[in-house]
């Protein structure tokens, strides 16, 4: 999935403590449904011990899961605008996100 302009995922780590923030948005009309969707990877040492899940909202009602695992990789799936099924998520569509974990 290639992402337009916003607000670029940036990383940082202050001792053991990584803050990951930022927005994406599809280019094209894109299925987000339970197979997860990699925006980046993190580097080995910003990694968490363990998979790291959170719940976000998205643009309008819509809600997406957002999840950081313990190979680095950093991802989106399970959006819905209800909760009877998975969405194709439209082009001007928003995925903005604000997580902090601990690594070892």
């Amino acid at each position: 999935m290639e992402y337009a302009s916003g607000w670029k995922p940036r990383y940082r780590k202050i001792g053991k403590l990584v803050e990951i923030c930022g927005a994406v948005k599809p280019t094209k009309n894109t299925f987000v449904g339970q197979d997860p969707i990699t925006i980046f990877t993190l580097p080995e040492d910003f990694r968490p011990p363990v998979n790291i899940p959170e719940l976000c909202q998205g643009s309008s009602r819509s809600i997406w899961y957002f999840e950081v695992s313990d190979a680095g990789n950093v991802s989106v799936s399970r959006s819905r605008d209800s909760f009877d099924a998975y969405d194709t998520v439209d082009s001007g569509s928003w995925f903005p996100f604000n997580i902090t974990f601990f690594v070892n």
